[in-house]
């Protein structure tokens, strides 16, 4: 079974509605035409480890067109310095390629080392979007079932910034 069908499956058994949409790697460039074929706004996932050696890794989910603010974001919790992870990171942390990181990726975390901030902006919209292990394609699902049945599948407890 393909990953993306395991995605759906995990969706049926977890009682989470969805819909999706396929769009060509044309289509996908065209960011305002993906979000209106799937009623969502979209969203940037974002992995940063820390520069020392303890490699604390966040997941960061925001708005698309909002800017991350590190220095903010190390402030409020006491993060030293961060980065973003390299391809051969993203692919070893959640067996991800950039441009195509989701929440699903999370699967792949199994020592829970990520830690999850999600934008309040995000998590105040009714529905929540992301990739079925499929970039060229997007899921659609409550919020509520992102919080209440999606992430504590995942095991990964939310921050909210």
């Amino acid at each position: 079974m393909e990953n993306e069908e395991k995605c759906y499956k995990l969706l049926d058994e977890l009682g989470i509605e969805y819909s999706y949409v396929k769009y060509s790697k044309e289509d996908k460039e065209n960011k305002k035409l993906v979000d209106e074929l799937i009623g969502v706004k979209g969203i940037k996932n974002l992995l940063f480890k820390t520069r020392n050696l303890k490699k604390e890794l966040f997941f960061v989910i925001l708005p698309r067109e909002k800017r991350f603010d590190t220095k903010a974001f190390r402030n409020r919790f006491g993060i030293t310095k961060i980065e973003m992870v390299d391809d051969t990171e993203l692919k070893e942390f959640l067996n991800a390629t950039n441009g195509d990181v989701s929440i699903m990726d999370l699967l792949y975390d199994k020592e829970k080392r990520i830690k999850l901030y999600i934008d309040k902006e995000v998590l105040d919209e009714e529905y929540f979007r992301f990739h079925p292990f499929n970039g060229l394609i997007t899921v659609k699902i409550k919020t509520i079932d992102l919080k209440e049945k999606l992430l504590p599948y995942l095991d990964h407890n939310l921050i909210e910034i």
